[in-house]
């Protein structure tokens, strides 16, 4: 890793494993591929398109991580979903941030979807289409005995959108400037 961390989450992708926030990493992320055995972070643009690995929006410490998978590209597009954790002033949180694995972009959830309780040091998993957030320390060093879940395909209405959209999303190709009737004559 490039710099100690303490309070990070981790999921896998993939041959990419991906370390997020922490203490002292406060926004950054960085991934570890499994197969070249290299670490790559913000400062590298050596990822397949030359663009640098983009940090989280807002730090996050003592956080989890799960991976969403899109339905329409379940092979292709993934999701970290970050929840929970501290900010930057040990602030417990209820948010939620989505990671796009595909086109590097961050987005935040809006409050209506946010956790009922703000939670740290909890665990989270994902059972078919649900998240499942257990346990935790809350708010006002509270220690939680809640659970709550949402449906994972609600909180991807929020995931950052993909422009361009991949090819694999049409199943066809249209021809500009042609056309066929309805009896299949070009026009």
């Amino acid at each position: 890793m490039d710099e100690a961390r303490v309070g990070h989450c981790a999921v896998v992708v993939g041959n990419l494993i991906y370390i997020v926030g922490g203490y002292r990493a406060k926004r950054s992320m960085i991934v570890f591929d499994t197969v070249s055995l290299k670490w790559r972070s913000h400062d590298d643009d050596t990822d397949d398109d030359g663009c640098p690995l983009s940090d989280m929006p807002y730090t996050r410490d003592f956080a989890t991580a799960v991976v969403l998978r899109d339905d329409v590209l379940p092979n292709v597009v993934n999701y970290l979903m970050i929840i929970g954790g501290e900010d930057e002033h040990g602030h417990v949180m209820p948010s939620c941030l989505i990671y796009n694995c595909y086109n590097n972009t961050w987005s935040s959830v809006p409050v209506c979807m946010e956790m009922t309780r703000a939670r740290s040091y909890h665990v989270t998993s994902v059972l078919k289409d649900r998240v499942i957030v257990a346990g935790g320390i809350g708010s006002n060093d509270q220690r939680l005995s809640s659970m709550e879940s949402i449906q994972a395909s609600d909180l991807l209405r929020y995931a950052p959108l993909m422009f361009p959209l991949p090819t694999v999303y049409f199943d066809q190709i249209l021809l500009l400037g042609k056309a066929k009737d309805d009896n299949g004559d070009e026009t």
